[in-house]
């Protein structure tokens, strides 16, 4: 946030462009839009940027995570019918019964199996449905 801060009313920086990272974004993208300071390219597929009614001065690079999971999804039952996914090894790690403990533990390394666990959500979710044609 610091050096957000610094870019923005020391340096007076036009953008910010492709900051990566969920967390660090996170962080200044409040800041950011108050000062109407242009949050560009950010890397990131986290849902919270791609929200110009509330951030209209972020915009993510990615694709979010669960709109990307639905096109792989889509494109496996496509591809691949009546063929079965088994769940990554981060998305069996992070089951919700464990969840909590892993995250007091190890906030950062539970965080970063989110997309994974969304991922899995998703497929779950689209089980037993036929492929879109």
């Amino acid at each position: 946030m610091r050096q957000a801060r610094k870019l923005i009313e020391s340096d007076e920086v036009f953008a910010l462009f492709n900051v990566i990272g969920t967390a660090g974004n996170s962080a200044i993208q409040k800041y950011v839009n108050s000062k109407r300071v242009p949050h560009l390219f950010i890397s990131s597929g986290a849902a919270r940027f791609d929200d110009p009614e509330h951030s209209p001065w972020s915009m993510a690079w990615w694709p979010g995570y669960v709109s990307e999971a639905k096109i792989y999804a889509k494109y496996i039952q496509q591809e691949y019918p009546g063929k079965t996914i088994g769940k990554p090894v981060a998305a069996l790690i992070m089951r919700p019964a464990r969840a909590s403990s892993i995250q007091r533990r190890w906030p950062t390394f539970s965080s970063a199996f989110q997309p994974a666990q969304r991922f899995c959500g998703v497929l779950d979710n689209m089980a037993g449905s036929p492929p879109a044609s």
